[in-house]
């Protein structure tokens, strides 16, 4: 399992960015929020990753720390909701809006 990188920004179109670690590009997906977080195309980042295998390959899906993947392991649990509907449920609300509406049961 991956559980974090460190690279260069190589390219950033959301929700994908491509993430040169050691002269390989890992395409990561990520909420829409955290891509416009992230610094500039060259820049160093560093992105937690939560990393789903399947039969046609392995998904990358990146979070800008660990709050963020928490909240996307804990959609994931919720019947029906796979990691394309977590990922698009952190791209319309920041985690303090997401964490206010599950305390004020919104």
């Amino acid at each position: 399992m991956i559980g974090s990188l460190r690279g260069r920004i190589v390219s950033k179109a959301p929700p994908r960015v491509i993430l040169e670690v050691s002269g390989v590009g890992y395409e990561i997906e990520m909420p829409l929020l955290s891509v416009t977080r992230l610094p500039p195309v060259g820049s160093e980042t560093f992105l937690i990753i939560h990393d789903v295998v399947r039969e046609e390959g392995t998904l990358l899906y990146g979070f800008i720390d660990e709050t963020e993947r928490v909240l996307f392991r804990l959609l994931l649990r919720v019947n029906g909701i796979g990691p394309k509907a977590a990922l698009a449920v952190l791209s319309s609300l920041s985690v303090p809006e997401f964490v206010r509406i599950i305390r004020d049961r919104d």
